[in-house]
């Protein structure tokens, strides 16, 4: 009996099933090239992997696209911080609601398949795999993306490019890839909504958290100090300016930002997450 080749994301390396529109874990788009022979992707007859930059399909032993450079190896996934910045819930995400996709029942045979898979795979490797201590925290993308939810950000996606222009759209489906941890599509998609609306602090600071969780702290310090210079009374700006340089090891910063925002309003809930900082931190030298 022939073997199906196993699909790997080209962005992070997990399994993709057949016709899958997303990678599970960490977002990426899959675009499936059709065999103009026997009429099912190519990627299935050759086991290639598709760019996540261009959407050009490439042999598994490339580690950068034969069309646009892009490398194609797996993602460093970076530990979150035990401290954690907090985001804004912009008002323009909710306003405008995803339409779900109906799964049929093939799709739910499928996903129940490729999970057994998985399992049996996890099992496999850890009988041969030695013991290590676990991390002291779980990683940042190791939250649960349920099929549904996909499904809305692959419906807001669309809704997006069919209206280049709708700004709100944008917003919305950036925090959708925020609240998924799908963290560089999510930046991507703030770029283009910031492009049309600068003078957004919110969206500029929930960007800054994207790059914090990506590993990138200085240039979220710079997105996050950006939207203080249009409203340089925003305290959320500030709490997380005193979590960005908290991660940075940067104490004395983080406390004079942290003291910033307590005292913008020190009755809020930003203001008492930022007492309970300062009371563990501020000693640290």
């Amino acid at each position: 009996m022939a073997i199906q080749p196993t699909i790997l994301c080209g962005q992070c390396g997990s399994p993709i099933r057949l016709h899958d529109r997303f990678c599970v874990r960490c977002g990426s788009p899959v675009d499936w090239v059709e065999s103009e022979s026997a009429g099912e992707p190519a990627q299935m007859e050759k086991g290639i992997v598709i760019c996540p930059s261009c959407g050009v399909p490439n042999p598994n032993s490339n580690k950068n696209c034969s069309a646009c450079g892009s490398s194609l190896s797996r993602q460093q996934v970076k530990a979150e911080k035990s401290v954690q910045p907090i985001k804004h819930k912009s008002e323009g995400g909710k306003k405008q609601k995803a339409k779900s996709m109906k799964l049929e029942p093939w799709h739910w045979l499928a996903i129940a398949a490729a999970a057994v898979i998985i399992i049996v795979v996890v099992i496999g490797e850890l009988r041969n795999t030695p013991k290590e201590m676990p991390s002291e925290s779980p990683t940042a993308n190791s939250v649960s993306v349920s099929p549904t939810m996909l499904a809305d950000i692959d419906a807001m996606q669309k809704t997006v490019d069919a209206n280049p222009n709708d700004t709100q759209a944008m917003l919305h489906l950036a925090n959708m890839l925020h609240d998924a941890h799908f963290y560089p599509r999510a930046i991507e998609m703030y770029k283009k909504y910031l492009a049309k609306k600068p003078e957004d602090p919110n969206a500029r600071v929930d960007m800054g958290i994207c790059y914090l969780e990506t590993g990138d702290a200085p240039t979220a310090a710079k997105e996050m100090q950006t939207a203080l210079k249009y409203d340089p009374k925003h305290q959320m700006a500030m709490f997380n300016l005193g979590i960005v340089n908290l991660n940075m090891g940067n104490v004395q910063q983080s406390n004079e930002w942290l003291r910033k925002a307590i005292k913008i309003d020190s009755t809020t809930t930003i203001a008492q997450r930022a007492k309970d900082i300062l009371s563990e931190h501020s000693q640290i030298q």
